[in-house]
């Protein structure tokens, strides 16, 4: 009874710190169920993490950003991802994801999501402090959308949420949480505008990573290449703050990209990303590396996606 009640102490204290999956001490520690806020998709974490306004890959729109999938130009996305997360740093933690878009006609749009997050190890002791086992905590997140493109020019979304911690064998906690976005579209010009993550406290003590989120973007075309930038920023209502840009480029089968992502005391971290795009028709295989030190530095993802 003893050790159980010690384990239980001890896997509630790691909470914060499991779920925000960083090493350092900063606003994240004010925030739990920190997955929300990961980025799943390489197409956009090759550009510095810029999800909200990603419309070429919507399969996890529901996530980011469920307004802007009215303005893609694919009719239904279906994609899957594998993502090695801080590899460097105790922390690590190994991402399966996968979710699907469908856009009807340009002006209804449904989306869904689910991702699974297996953590590093960590130790167990008894109450006498010696080590006699070890547990691997994983989270869990699914999400359900939709976006209504009203106006030519405007369309606004909703997400919920259900986000979930297992910390150790019948120990886990979960909250609901939801998203609302507007999208505006012009020639080669977007921005964004947008609540994300909003919900009560877990256990009455740590804040979901509710933000304000905004977001622009611009394409330019230049004969067959194509040229794409995007910026955004999360501010974040336990005093974290977030900003990141990234840019790519296009030409017939490839994609280029690169983009930097300024934490600011956020769960996602400072990073700089590269990443990479082919696609064959319908079939799209697209991967993002951040290189540097740690805690972010050897993070990977890859994308295996299908558009049509």
């Amino acid at each position: 009874m003893r050790r159980l009640v010690f384990i239980t102490l001890f896997a509630l204290c790691c909470v914060p710190r499991l779920s925000a999956q960083t090493v350092y001490p900063d606003a994240s520690s004010q925030m739990t169920l920190l997955q929300a806020r990961l980025p799943r998709d390489a197409a956009s974490l090759g550009m510095g993490a810029t999800a909200v306004l990603e419309s070429s890959s919507i399969a996890y729109s529901s996530l980011m950003n469920s307004s802007v999938a009215p303005f893609s130009a694919n009719e239904m996305d279906f994609s899957a991802s594998y993502a090695l997360w801080q590899p460097g740093i105790p922390s690590s933690s190994n991402n399966m994801s996968a979710g699907f878009a469908y856009n009807y006609e340009s002006t209804i749009a449904v989306s869904m999501a689910f991702a699974y997050d297996n953590l590093s190890d960590y130790d167990i002791a008894d109450s006498d402090g010696v080590i006699r086992n070890s547990y691997t905590p994983s989270n869990l997140v699914v999400s359900l959308g939709a976006a209504w493109r009203f106006l030519e020019f405007l369309s606004a979304g909703f997400s919920i949420h259900y986000l979930y911690s297992n910390i150790y064998d019948n120990v886990g906690y979960g909250a609901p949480s939801f998203d609302f976005g507007l999208t505006a579209a012009h020639g080669p010009l977007s921005a964004a505008l947008g609540v994300s993550n909003m919900g009560g406290k877990v256990g009455g003590k740590y804040s979901l990573p509710s933000s304000f989120y905004c977001a622009g973007a611009g394409t330019l075309k230049a004969g067959e290449s194509q040229f794409n930038l995007r910026a955004e920023a999360d501010w974040y209502f336990a005093g974290a703050f977030r900003f990141a840009a990234g840019g790519c480029w296009n030409w017939r089968f490839l994609t280029l990209r690169t983009g930097y992502n300024l934490g600011g005391g956020s769960p996602t971290g400072d990073f700089f990303s590269l990443g990479l795009g082919l696609r064959f028709e319908s079939v799209t295989l697209d991967a993002a590396f951040l290189p540097g030190a740690a805690p972010m530095g050897g993070s990977t993802c890859f994308t295996l996606g299908f558009k049509f």
